[in-house]
């Protein structure tokens, strides 16, 4: 999709420049365009050049610090300079500077108006959309709700890189033109694997609301175990779930079998995806339904291997330190067979060796210990002896 998606961002910046040469009335307008990647920049030289270097009823003269393949003819002059080229501008022009590389006279062109990556994927929306849309034809509230979609997924989780915007916009497009009767919800949860999350189509019916952004944050989260060393506990954690996970196979739909499912999927959680942007987006297509048999917040870890770390960490410092108090062995026993402690002895444990433990260590044996009610006949005399406890614990 490298090329279509290059051609279609060109595309949206002829149409963005265009639209900001109508928006002013100057007789000359002056643009500096930066950030884009090469192939963008030829294809944008593509574009102008059939239109005969012309833009919105205005003469177009474009000039890049570097030479673009195919057009040598628009570089810069050896012996002019950027700012040149803005002074001797003739009426009725619009100047292009493309700075595919830093200029010695960069501070001189803060007046030309600065047009990047995310000038397009901000106020450049609506263009962004048009040039990726070439098959199906959006209604205003289908727009609208594109825009309200990326707006929130930026508010939420973070701002899409436009190269991945772009090829979610095209991405819906030629699901809502392939699949008649698709709303417009459906083709967003089927494209959300652009923007790194699993698809999932519980989100269909929540997309812009408070519950919706709770299962994107899930869907990011989960995401980004695959860019993640993970502890060995965890990585084996998540094989053994995979092995006995039960994966519907989508062959016969032209999808993905279960097998093949699982292997992805075993490859993503041992972090073999992150440098293949083809398999990543075929893990992500997998609906968060599956996934999270596998990897969700709530799964991750259970009660009795949370003691467990908390005995293997307890245990190292056991070994490592003066701590070793009959106190610490029966924690540390009851944590080694899945038990919680007596909140007693945790506590007596945490007050006379707690400067000793690391502080994670030691918040989570204090969460360990369980909240203690008193109950009294004389609610004075009550308070009095509760006072005496905090002040000299036992």
């Amino acid at each position: 999709m490298i090329i279509s998606t290059n051609t279609t961002i060109a595309d949206a910046l002829r149409r963005y420049l265009e639209f900001q040469v109508r928006a002013r009335p100057a007789s000359r307008v002056f643009f500096r365009i930066s950030g884009f990647s090469e192939g963008t920049y030829t294809a944008l030289l593509h574009h102008f050049d059939a239109q005969s270097w012309q833009i919105a009823g205005k003469g177009l003269e474009v000039r890049s610090i570097v030479a673009i393949a195919g057009y040598p003819e628009r570089t810069m002059e050896a012996d002019r300079s950027a700012t040149w080229y803005r002074n001797t501008l003739a009426e009725e022009h619009a100047l292009v500077l493309i700075q595919n590389r830093r200029s010695s006279d960069s501070q001189s062109l803060k007046d030309l108006y600065p047009v990047t990556e995310v000038s397009l994927s901000q106020d450049g929306i609506d263009q962004l959309i048009d040039a990726c849309f070439a098959g199906y034809q959006l209604d205003v509230g289908e727009r609208k709700q594109l825009i309200d979609i990326i707006r929130r997924l930026a508010r939420v989780v973070y701002e899409p890189q436009l190269r991945d915007l772009a090829e979610f916009l095209i991405d819906v497009d030629t699901i809502l033109g392939s699949r008649p009767g698709m709303t417009m919800a459906e083709a967003i949860v089927s494209s959300l694997p652009h923007f790194g999350l699993f698809r999932c189509r519980a989100l269909v019916d929540q997309l812009n609301s408070t519950r919706g952004d709770k299962l994107i944050r899930q869907l990011r989260n989960a995401a980004r175990i695959g860019d993640e060393v993970l502890d060995e506990r965890i990585r084996a954690d998540y094989l053994r779930r995979l092995e006995s996970a039960s994966l519907d196979d989508d062959s016969a739909l032209g999808g993905l079998s279960a097998e093949r499912k699982r292997t992805l999927i075993k490859r993503f959680i041992e972090g073999q995806l992150r440098e293949s942007r083809e398999e990543l987006l075929q893990v992500l297509q997998i609906d968060w339904r599956e996934i999270q048999i596998v990897i969700s917040a709530k799964s991750r870890v259970t009660r009795q291997e949370k003691l467990l770390r908390v005995a293997d960490k307890l245990e190292q410092i056991i070994i490592q330190s003066d701590i070793d108090s009959e106190d610490a062995r029966e924690v540390l026993d009851n944590l080694r067979s899945g038990n919680e402690p007596d909140s007693d002895i945790v506590d007596r444990l945490l007050i006379e060796n707690g400067d000793a433990l690391p502080k994670i260590l030691r918040n989570e044996l204090q969460r360990l210990v369980k909240p203690r009610s008193r109950k009294h006949s004389d609610f004075l005399v009550g308070l009095a002896a509760l006072s005496v406890e905090l002040l000299q614990p036992r």
